[in-house]
């Protein structure tokens, strides 16, 4: 996700003492630091897989065929997906 670039630009731009953010222009590493935030932003399905999460088991009853149903269609999938979300959150 480039984060990690974004936190040392940030820190090295001393980013943190700067009161009004409106009156700051990016310069050409900033600009092209936020293009490639952009860009790796929009590789990760987070809408469409945070509704489908939500639509897979919201309120359905553990002893229900829908929520058999979600248990099989994620149990494969989601080891590869968990390592992936964790280290990205952290």
């Amino acid at each position: 996700m480039a984060l990690d670039k974004a936190q040392d630009y940030l820190v090295r731009k001393r980013i943190h003492q700067v009161q009004d953010w409106g009156s700051v222009e990016l310069d050409a590493e900033g600009q092209e630091l936020q293009a490639l935030l952009e860009e790796r932003q929009t590789c990760l399905p987070l809408r469409a897989t945070k509704s489908f999460l939500t639509y897979s088991v919201e309120k359905l009853d553990k002893k229900s065929a829908s929520y058999q149903a979600s248990c099989s269609l994620w149990q494969d999938g989601l080891p590869l997906i968990l390592p992936d979300l964790l280290q990205f959150l952290r």
